[in-house]
């Protein structure tokens, strides 16, 4: 074992209890979302005794599409968080490395056959990143927490399965982020 470790035990420790912790809370909301209605609202979806209705797949390119432009900008403000604080590379520098992951297999998942009209980006404004280091962690952590959120509710609402796989993994990967930035501050 080298004289500085890079974690202590204790904060290994203390990340892994984070991360079970967060994954028992993501699992408990997912499955406390799973209810029988009698009446179906346009925003919940509901359990039916009736056939399946068909799936809008439009609805789920669509939710990719904007999930693209939510994951660029995320990107998009690390990468300016790491350039205007470059002692941000630590917290800052694996997170580029997963986004730029996250925006690739998002776009590997939109097929060659989708119509380029349904491929407008939605335009998302990027955050001004705070002078000071720290306020721009914080920033950062805000704008991980919306993502985390937004790919939780895309997971939810996905009609795909396996899509609906790749959101939630989007999700944990970002509460995971979100967890990796609070114990290094």
């Amino acid at each position: 074992m080298s004289p500085d470790p890079l974690w202590s035990r204790r904060a290994v420790l203390s990340f892994s209890v984070r991360v079970v912790a967060a994954t028992t809370t993501l699992t408990a909301a997912a499955l406390s979302g799973c209810r029988f209605e009698q009446t179906a609202t346009p925003d919940r979806r509901t359990i039916t005794s009736g056939p399946t209705p068909p799936s809008d797949d439009a609805d789920d390119v669509g939710r990719v599409v904007a999930a693209i432009a939510s994951e660029e900008r995320l990107l998009t403000f690390s990468d300016t968080v790491a350039r205007q604080h470059p002692q941000t590379r630590a917290e800052t520098g694996p997170l580029q490395q997963r986004q730029q992951t996250h925006v690739r297999s998002l776009r590997d998942t939109l097929s060659a056959e989708v119509p380029e009209s349904t491929l407008t980006n939605p335009t998302l404004s990027i955050p001004t990143v705070p002078a000071q280091a720290a306020a721009a962690l914080g920033e950062l952590r805000s704008v991980l927490e919306q993502a985390r959120a937004d790919r939780y509710d895309d997971c939810l609402a996905s009609n795909s399965g396996l899509l609906a796989q790749q959101f939630a993994s989007l999700s944990a990967s970002h509460a995971c982020t979100i967890e990796l930035l609070s114990v290094g501050r």
